[in-house]
């Protein structure tokens, strides 16, 4: 937000998508914008525009955008804002691209302040996820977007929330790496995103020449469309024919043993109130039927998440010190495409309730590394439920078995 809101500025943002307008125009202060003629011939948004007094610019023609320039003046002179995209239309791929000068010219003139936005993230996820899992129409995407970031940003602001996923990224990455160098490995090993930067599809073609091998791991334990197939999709973009050859990607961690030990000595072992004390297992969710009632044509990872659960729960349910009466499964299910899993946390609530438990501890086992969906919205519904007693376990973040057991993986993968 700008120190002095009263102020006139001149505000500049990035351009990736047609999601940018309805986000910026959630910002609680006033601004005229100056926008291309055409969206206010647009059914509801050139309504809404024109009763805002927004600003209609000719791209076409150089006496309207000269029009346009000297009507951001006298908005500017009556003491309200002027919002732009300085690009003057949406970047093709994400990146920011060069500027039109007129109303940087202006700034200069007048002495009028430039506010610089950002936006960056929430149409890589409807683009890249969403829309794979889940085929949504456009102007619904664009309310998902808008409603998603808004809502995010409010309670994580309420719960002075902040996502440790990058930062435990690098560590990962850091000890990874020292095991692999100490190993007598020659690699690097990078941190890489689908949603945050730097992201992976980036990193491939700025680094290509570099390397002449690549190895992937997805740091979910069960993959699916929307996890390994994402990073596949994205190798093959970039290295064509070529990516079969370049590109080792790991998977079927789900089915190690090794790391299913890990996780449940890393349950068993946590503390636990007294009385009578339940496990919930929580997962990103999966959808099972589509918005038509079919069976997803693609991998969502459903029966390797039913297969992996019952895997633990076998494995905790055996182990000498398990003091758990009661193992469910839990998962952090979206609203739109379709149906998915009805074994939900708060089902897994409802039905631990019923049986008289006390304490209950939740253990997300479909992510190795703490992020918004676990430490926040998953472990957040665990502190508003009524059980006497509590416990979220972390995921297995920057363990060293964990790491151990990853790298040993790696090494495999780097004999072939």
């Amino acid at each position: 937000m700008p120190s002095d809101p009263r102020k006139p500025y001149i505000v500049v943002c990035n351009h990736q998508s047609l999601v940018d307008i309805p986000i910026i125009c959630c910002l609680s202060w006033d601004m005229k914008w100056l926008a291309k003629e055409e969206l206010f011939k647009t059914p509801f948004l050139g309504t809404m525009m024109k009763a805002s007094k927004d600003i209609p610019v000719q791209r076409d023609s150089k006496r309207g955008r000269l029009q346009a320039l000297v009507q951001a003046i006298k908005t500017l002179e009556g003491r309200s804002s002027v919002m732009l995209f300085p690009e003057g239309t949406r970047s093709p791929d994400g990146k920011v691209y060069g500027f039109m000068d007129g109303i940087f010219s202006i700034a200069m003139d007048r002495k009028v302040d430039i506010l610089p936005l950002a936006i960056d993230g929430s149409i890589r996820i409807l683009k890249i996820l969403t829309t794979t899992v889940a085929k949504i129409p456009l102007p619904v995407q664009m309310i998902i977007a808008v409603f998603r970031s808004v809502k995010r940003k409010k309670e994580w602001t309420r719960d002075r929330y902040s996502s440790r996923l990058n930062e435990l990224t690098k560590i990962q990455s850091s000890k990874l790496y020292e095991l692999l160098r100490k190993g007598g490995h020659q690699v690097d090993v990078l941190p890489a995103y689908y949603f945050t930067p730097p992201y992976l599809d980036y990193i491939f073609p700025k680094l290509r020449s570099k390397y002449q091998k690549w190895i992937v791991v997805p740091m979910l334990p069960i993959e699916a469309e929307f996890s390994c197939g994402i990073a596949c999709k994205m190798a093959i973009n970039e290295f064509k024919e070529d990516a079969f050859k370049s590109i080792l990607v790991l998977k079927h961690f789900w089915n190690d043993d090794k790391l299913a030990d890990i996780m449940v000595n890393k349950i068993v072992n946590a503390p636990i109130g007294k009385g009578a004390c339940g496990l919930i297992l929580s997962v990103h969710g999966t959808l099972v039927k589509d918005y038509k009632g079919n069976e997803p044509a693609l991998n969502t990872g459903h029966k390797a998440t039913l297969d992996f659960f019952h895997k633990l729960k076998k494995r905790i349910e055996e182990h000498e010190k398990n003091t758990f009466s009661s193992i469910k499964l839990g998962a952090l299910n979206h609203k739109f495409g379709g149906t998915w899993m009805p074994e939900t946390i708060e089902r897994a609530f409802e039905e631990l309730s019923k049986e008289g438990i006390d304490h209950v501890s939740l253990f997300p086992f479909g992510f190795f590394t703490d992020n918004s969906e676990s430490d926040y919205e998953a472990k957040r519904m665990l502190e508003k439920s009524d059980f006497k007693s509590k416990q979220y376990i972390s995921c297995l973040n920057d363990d060293d078995n964990f790491i151990e057991w990853l790298a040993e993986r790696i090494r495999q993968k780097l004999q072939f």
